[in-house]
């Protein structure tokens, strides 16, 4: 119909062309020639009423983009990062990566002319998915564009705050932002303490974000290269891995939240667009959000349970996170996990969120409760190389003080102990630290 109603136009607004000249060639200098009234009104009223609406249909991206939201990802070129803006973009959203200069670089030299690069999630199963993204630079200043209103954090903890302050004067009191990494109730407490002065003095200062977001992510994912540094195929791993490629090894979920407002605020408790967008991606990303603040800090408090209870032990053994699953071959590791979680219970006063009538019953409640969340984590991402044994795999530092570290503080403050927590913060800093020579490299030869 779009097509013969153009035809037709086409025609007519020849017609009155060829009309026109015909005259103008016959006619006396100066003189007018005459008008096809009839066609010339015609086309005057199909363009102001009907041009605009048959463009639009010809063109059906234009629904799509009036409904787009866009997103920016600091931290885009992590496995979270690169596997969220897939999500966004596959959902007709406008995710934009915001990346250091080396990985800016290796982004724009594989771009299309339109600017347009291409995200390859490479799922366990053997399949693959590709969505398309555009990139800018991670600090302000470096040739970016202007305000940033909604925002997603896939740094890692320790990157958070100063990956904000790079990019303040982007950010103001209408940005709302989700934090996705590990530890983010340690990061949240950071960040607050920056807010209220009590910093570490860094410049530029942290910028005031209008809204924080938190959210517990189950998600297993890596990038290809580290499957090779562990020694490991993955999906597609054999050949070389396609640029900015993430393996999604372990389907989980996203509950999202906001730890600040009051759940009598009903206004508050509406899911902010930054959510809508991430729920939209379905069963990609599963995101869903949560309105009740006490439920939300149990989703985060459970997410923190499990990292510290698997992240560090696998780290240490540099092994996938099946291996940590308690079997009874294996009954060390569910007695390690059973610590962990007992001394996060008293430390965080998760016992508090049960209940049961009596405190000893509320705690037992809650280790069940989080001894359970730690299985369903391992079991859903077995095949898993979790973000701090990356991290120590590529000499980086780890997120150990947002774990461990941060529950052992926590629980110093309280005037309690976390010894086993502790621990196992000491030993991945020590794991940190180790210089490559120092490192035993099995089957090198020699003697007793």
């Amino acid at each position: 119909m779009g097509v013969w109603i153009g035809s037709v136009v086409a025609l007519l607004h020849t017609s009155s062309e060829r009309h026109n000249l015909y005259h103008r060639a016959r006619r006396p200098r100066g003189a007018q020639p005459p008008r096809l009234l009839a066609v010339d009104s015609f086309l005057s009223l199909f363009k102001a009423a009907i041009a605009p609406s048959l463009r639009r249909r010809r063109n059906p991206l234009n629904a799509r983009r009036a409904n787009m939201t866009h997103i920016h990802v600091l931290g885009g070129s992590g496995s979270l990062g690169l596997l969220f803006a897939a999500g966004l973009a596959r959902a007709g959203h406008a995710p934009v990566l915001l990346l250091r200069d080396e990985a800016l670089a290796a982004f724009r030299a594989r771009a299309g002319a339109d600017g347009m690069g291409t995200i390859n999630v490479l799922q366990a199963s053997g399949g693959a998915l590709t969505a398309q993204v555009r990139a800018e630079p991670a600090a302000a200043g470096g040739g970016g564009g202007g305000a940033i209103q909604h925002l997603i954090v896939a740094t890692k903890a320790p990157a958070v705050a100063p990956a904000l302050r790079a990019l303040a004067p982007r950010l103001h009191s209408g940005t709302v932002a989700l934090l996705l990494c590990n530890g983010v109730l340690a990061v949240r407490d950071e960040l607050q303490r920056a807010w209220a002065g009590a910093g570490d003095g860094i410049e530029p200062p942290l910028p005031k974000l209008g809204r924080l977001l938190v959210s517990s992510v189950s998600h297993g994912a890596f990038r290809p290269s580290v499957a090779a540094a562990a020694g490991a195929s993955a999906a597609g791993a054999e050949e070389a891995p396609p640029p900015f490629a993430v393996v999604h090894a372990g389907v989980g979920e996203v509950v999202m939240g906001d730890l600040d407002h009051d759940d009598d605020d009903e206004e508050a408790a509406k899911s902010p667009e930054l959510a809508r967008a991430l729920e939209a991606a379905g069963p990609l990303l599963a995101a869903r959000w949560e309105p009740r603040r006490a439920l939300a800090r149990r989703a985060v408090a459970a997410k923190l349970v499990s990292n510290c209870a698997a992240n560090a032990p696998a780290g240490l053994l540099r092994c996938r996170n099946g291996a940590m699953l308690p079997r009874d071959d294996n009954p060390a590791a569910g007695e390690l996990q059973e610590a962990v979680v007992r001394e996060c219970v008293a430390a965080l006063g998760l016992a508090e969120e049960e209940q049961e009538e009596q405190e000893e019953q509320r705690g037992e409640a809650a280790v069940r409760r989080l001894r359970a969340a730690v299985t369903a984590l391992l079991s859903g991402t077995r095949a898993n190389v979790n973000s701090l044994l990356q991290d120590v795999l590529a000499g980086r530092r780890t997120e150990v003080e947002y774990l461990n570290g941060w529950v052992a503080r926590e629980a110093r403050r309280r005037g309690r102990e976390a010894p086993v927590n502790e621990t196992l913060a000491r030993l991945v800093r020590m794991a940190e630290r180790v210089a490559a020579d120092d490192k035993v490299v099995v089957g090198g030869g020699g003697g007793g």
